[in-house]
């Protein structure tokens, strides 16, 4: 299988993976050749909670990841993910209340639907 994954940080510290609340970085790219995928992942470790906390700082992570798309970074960064399909996933503990979904709704059809990019939510355990 040709998959490639790696931790990337936008910014000076590369260390770990930030999750949603670190609005500039790109938590982690996965490369999947076979099925012709760039994974674009968000890390959401905390709950949603039901009050929509994640919306703003949600909306400012698709931000940074879009940038990351359209501003040529992604394939000058990782040139092997030249002509394949963005897919910008969501890796969480617990599924999206209902504003990140209604929020994830709009993304998907204002944002991300015009450039051929998907979004996936993966409810890990």
């Amino acid at each position: 299988m040709d998959l490639y994954e790696t931790g990337l940080a936008m910014t000076a510290s590369e260390s770990s993976m930030s999750g949603i609340e670190d609005a500039k970085t790109i938590d982690l790219v996965t490369i999947n050749g076979q099925v012709g995928e760039v994974y674009l992942v968000m890390i959401a470790t905390r709950p949603w909670g039901t009050n929509g906390d994640f919306v703003l700082q949600l909306q400012d992570k698709f931000r940074t990841y879009l940038n990351f798309v359209e501003s040529g970074d992604l394939v000058r960064r990782f040139p092997e993910s030249r002509g394949k399909r963005v897919v910008i996933r969501i890796d969480c503990a617990s599924p999206p209340g209902f504003l990140e979904n209604r929020l994830l709704r709009l993304v998907q059809s204002e944002w991300l639907d015009p450039l051929g990019i998907r979004v996936e939510v993966q409810v890990v355990k």
